[in-house]
């Protein structure tokens, strides 16, 4: 069946449920309307009967009045009846028998005469054609009381056949409802099913199509859309690993470029010193000057492989809660700095509690203790290896003074390292930390970088800008606060 006569079949049950409910409001009117009928009825009898004990009251026939009575409460729906005189006094009554829903109908019984006075024995009728005169007061009354039973035994009946008639109709909508959700519902919600496992990743997941209707045609599309996804991914897959590859060989010609750069210019300097210290010609001054190029060149070739093996070896970290200005009053205290550079620690108090260190041209003022309870899980020795990167890359960039701190706010501590130096140029800011870039003549472009991989390794990040309010830059490496003490933990 095709969806148009499924929302017929929906559209008929919606209907039969409106009938339903009609008919139970049109009840009520009827159900008013037999109530109304049976008090107009019950008025109308009254009047008759009141009419017809004209005689009787005015000869005060209390016998003919009673027998008139009797055979007045045998009519339907009659509980009880009195006939009173014009005083209002009884002049017989009918004893009432059982009735529910009673009410009482009053009507008077008038007099006849032309004059408006009862007529005595002996009066004549008025001729036909007479004059009328006004009507005179009521010679008596009858008051009836009356049972709506009957109205109300027909108006059960009628809800009787409603509730039935309702009952079916309803059955009738739960049937339409049950074969619209087992035809559409239900085939809709296996669609819903298998585009959610699609969303997380499931590409074999398939709708079973059966019919030929538009759900099936909507299941066919959804399961040709997820071939073709699979297909795609399949694709990209492979292209992923294709461009790695070209990556890979990209930056490993990248990389043996800058190893031959910078390790050239250090061996043609061994090259020629030693070609000095071999010439007898040259004085001994001469020749113990180029053996100290010579050392100084080994050392720096070891610096230069050093920081190469760092960044294309990382060492994951061995995570330990650590005392961040310890860390960093051992880092500064270790480094010697050149003559006329200051480098200082400065503790803001929240991360540990007070020292006191100096070596050579460095400062390490610690501020008041504090409370230790949160610090960062992280490995001491790469931060160690970081802060150190960090500050031999301000001295290099000419800073005169470094200023290294520590400090906490909410989730997060930072090692932070201040300098009077140049600064970051706003057009290598966003490049700064990328391997192999630098501004500096000699370098290699790898300090920021390895420092970036140690930020990220603790899962942290490394912040760079310049120094607020004053020349010269800044560069926070965050790192995420623990709880309280962690045991040692690889991080993989």
């Amino acid at each position: 069946m095709k969806l148009g006569a499924r929302v017929v079949a929906l559209a008929v049950a919606l209907a039969a449920l409106c009938a339903g409910g009609a008919s139970w409001l049109g009840l009520r009117e009827v159900s008013a309307a037999l109530e109304a009928d049976a008090r107009k009825h019950a008025a109308e009898v009254t009047r008759a009967f009141a009419d017809s004990l004209y005689v009787p009251v005015v000869l005060e026939d209390r016998a003919g009045i009673e027998e008139r009575l009797r055979g007045f409460g045998l009519a339907e729906g009659v509980v009880s009846a009195r006939v009173r005189d014009a005083a209002g006094t009884d002049l017989v009554v009918l004893a009432p028998r059982p009735g529910t829903g009673a009410f009482t109908v009053s009507a008077p019984v008038e007099a006849r005469a032309g004059t408006g006075a009862p007529l005595e024995l002996g009066d004549e009728e008025p001729e036909a054609g007479a004059p009328a005169t006004a009507p005179a007061a009521p010679i008596g009354s009858v008051e009836a009381t009356y049972s709506l039973a009957a109205a109300r035994a027909s108006i059960a009946r009628i809800q009787r056949a409603v509730f039935v008639a309702t009952l079916v109709l309803f059955g009738l909508a739960a049937l339409a409802g049950a074969a619209f959700a087992t035809t559409i519902v239900r085939p809709v919600r296996r669609l819903e099913a298998a585009t959610g496992r699609v969303a997380r990743g499931d590409l074999s997941s398939t709708v079973e199509v059966s019919g030929s209707d538009e759900v099936a045609g909507l299941a066919r599309s959804f399961n040709e859309m997820v071939r073709a996804l699979s297909r795609s991914r399949e694709e990209v897959r492979a292209a992923a690993v294709e461009l790695a590859r070209r990556e890979h060989l990209a930056s490993l010609g990248q990389f043996t470029s800058m190893i031959a750069h910078e390790i050239r210019n250090p061996l043609g300097i061994i090259l020629s010193s030693a070609q000095v210290a071999q010439n007898d010609s040259r004085t001994p001054e001469q020749r113990r000057e180029a053996l100290g190029f010579i050392g100084d060149e080994v050392r720096r070739l070891d610096r230069i492989l050093t920081d190469f093996l760092r960044f294309a070896r990382p060492r994951n970290p061995v995570r330990d809660v650590v005392d961040l200005s310890a860390v960093a009053a051992d880092a500064v205290a270790r480094y010697d700095a050149p003559a006329g550079v200051r480098v200082e620690v400065v503790d803001s108090g929240e991360l540990s509690g007070s020292g006191d260190a100096s070596a050579g041209g460095t400062e390490v003022n610690a501020a008041a203790a504090a409370s230790p309870r949160r610090r960062p899980a992280a490995d001491a020795d790469l931060l160690h290896q970081a802060l150190l990167n960090l500050v031999k890359n301000a001295v290099e960039a000419g800073a005169q003074h470094v200023r290294v701190s520590t400090a906490a706010d909410g989730e997060t501590a930072w090692l932070e390292v201040e300098d009077d130096g140049p600064g970051f140029p706003p057009e290598a800011l966003a490049r700064a930390g990328e391997p192999f870039f630098t501004t500096k003549v000699a370098g290699s472009g790898l300090g920021i970088a390895v420092v970036r991989q140690i930020a990220q390794a603790h899962g942290g990040r490394l912040e760079l800008g310049a120094r607020p309010g004053a020349r010269g830059a800044r560069v926070r490496l965050h790192l995420p606060l623990s709880g309280g003490d962690a045991p040692k933990e690889p991080h993989g």
